[in-house]
């Protein structure tokens, strides 16, 4: 990833996903686990070697559920989770964001393989889908993103255009095609289906190259800092300067001669990569039902606005879909630049609350034209 610009980051993740799987699937054999489950980067293949390993055991029922600790040699940073089946189904039911480190991934164990799959699709309505997409964007953009900004740089993974805006792809690809990342057995990068399905049934040009160059920053200042070190998670001068002196020839060779033009080069990266999720969140939009109404909320005060979509989560007489209140919810954020207390209001709200997904449950041709 360094020296050569004809190893690209999507090559890297390939083969990057194939040895940890071999890895982890290597030192795991023999042992007496439970199902095993691929979340993260690595359950969507676009493991890197600054990417966590992030894996699940998922049990039949409680009462076999132990604290079983596997150790997997050669990973600095490793999660492991303990579900049973009746805990990842409400998982899937009863939130978004946090399900979708299920819903990134695939198995690395054969028993139970079925019911996880047949959860996800279950649970994955297109309300639920569209709702998760307009959550993600909002949380990272409104909450997220602003609470990482630092004055040492933009931060390499959290912050517009940055890594972690590659998932909107993901997410738009899974809601149009129906398909998930346990449905590939082997092969490529999510991510590089998502790109191709982007610019060839949107119309919108994918980032590629922007992306190959976001990616391999990200992952090559992770190596040379130590994770305590800001430069290791923030694009500060300091920081490029080290990245474009590893990585001299591979830059050169994609005509970025002197650090000025790389550092010009990063950023006009970044831009092109905020566009393009933008573009692409915006078209999928607008082509739900809802847009139009929400579109006549613009012309309502902050506070009422707020009201409205507190309304829509709490109303005991009406049922509201996912979609539509994470969608006034979006507006809200997007276009009143509400107090910090108002924001806080609105997000409680949004997570204490279940909300219901009456329309759309059969088919979907309700809530989004044209998506199977």
């Amino acid at each position: 990833m360094c020296q050569d610009a004809s190893y690209d980051v999507f090559d890297a993740m390939s083969d990057a996903s194939r040895a940890a799987e071999r890895h982890i699937t290597e030192s795991l054999t023999g042992r007496d686990l439970p199902f095993i489950w691929a979340g993260g980067s690595l359950g969507r293949r676009e493991f890197l070697p600054s990417s966590d390993i992030d894996l699940f055991l998922i049990y039949q029922r409680s009462e076999t559920q132990a604290q079983i600790k596997p150790t997997i040699g050669g990973f600095v940073k490793f999660e492991l989770g303990h579900l049973t089946l009746d805990l990842l189904r409400d998982l899937m039911t009863e939130s978004l964001v946090d399900a979708n480190r299920i819903i990134d991934g695939h198995a690395l164990s054969a028993s139970l393989s079925d019911p996880v799959p047949q959860a996800i699709q279950e649970a994955s309505t297109v309300d639920r889908q569209l709702a998760n997409i307009i959550t993600e964007y909002y949380y990272w953009h409104y909450f997220d993103f602003p609470d990482k900004a630092k004055s040492r740089g933009s931060n390499y993974k959290y912050s517009s255009g940055a890594s972690r805006t590659t998932i909107f792809f993901n997410l738009v690809y899974r809601l149009y095609t129906g398909n998930f990342p346990f449905d590939q057995l082997e092969g490529e990068p999510e991510l590089v289906r998502s790109l191709q399905y982007i610019d060839c049934h949107l119309g919108i040009l994918p980032p590629v190259r922007a992306l190959d160059l976001i990616l391999t920053v990200k992952n090559v200042a992770a190596s040379l800092f130590h994770e305590s070190d800001p430069r290791s998670r923030f694009a500060s001068d300091l920081s490029l300067r080290a990245v474009y002196l590893k990585c001299r020839r591979r830059l050169t060779s994609a005509g970025m001669a002197d650090f000025e033009s790389f550092r010009r080069s990063y950023h006009a990266a970044r831009r092109k990569v905020e566009s393009a999720v933008a573009a692409t969140v915006s078209c999928t939009l607008s082509q739900y039902f809802g847009a139009n109404y929400c579109a006549e909320l613009c012309s309502l005060d902050t506070q009422s606005l707020l009201d409205l979509c507190i309304d829509h989560i709490t109303s005991s007489a009406t049922s509201h879909p996912r979609a539509l209140v994470s969608l006034i919810a979006w507006l809200f954020f997007a276009t009143k630049n509400p107090s910090r207390s108002q924001a806080q209001i609105l997000a409680e709200r949004l997570t204490r609350e279940p909300l219901s997904e009456v329309l759309g449950r059969s088919d979907g041709c309700h809530m989004f034209r044209g998506c199977r």
